[in-house]
């Protein structure tokens, strides 16, 4: 997949259409990424330009599985990097679910990213 900026949701959702054609469970919509990025970047809390460059990993279904389940479930997983104006989603695959319990979301920092998050938690009231 071509790098895709989330404001052509006609192109991402023709993507994730292909990825999950045959899935049943554990699928994800051009809403659930919006929503997902969305939340990244209120948490994160830092200007466009301080986070150019950061990368995101996102299995929306992670969850734990108990020991008798057979088999490995599959999940639809997301990246995407921020280009300093928007995300831009740069690939969209299924996989094997991470066994974790919510949400899993793996992030790259570039080193601009971590200065500015430093710089704010040092900054921070409560």
């Amino acid at each position: 997949m071509k790098k895709t900026t989330i404001d052509k949701k006609e192109t991402i959702m023709m993507e994730l259409d292909a990825v999950q054609q045959r899935a049943k469970t554990r699928t994800i919509s051009y809403d659930d990424i919006i929503d997902t990025l969305k939340e990244i970047d209120s948490r994160l809390g830092i200007s466009k330009a301080s986070k150019k460059g950061v990368k995101v990993l996102v299995d929306y279904h992670a969850q734990h599985f108990p020991a008798c389940y057979h088999g490995r479930p599959e999940s639809t997983y997301f990246q995407a990097e921020y280009n300093g104006k928007t995300w831009a989603i740069t690939n969209i695959k299924r996989g094997y679910t991470t066994q974790t319990p919510n949400k899993a979301i793996l992030i790259t920092f570039t080193d601009a990213a971590k200065e500015a998050i430093i710089r704010n938690m040092e900054s921070m009231s409560l």
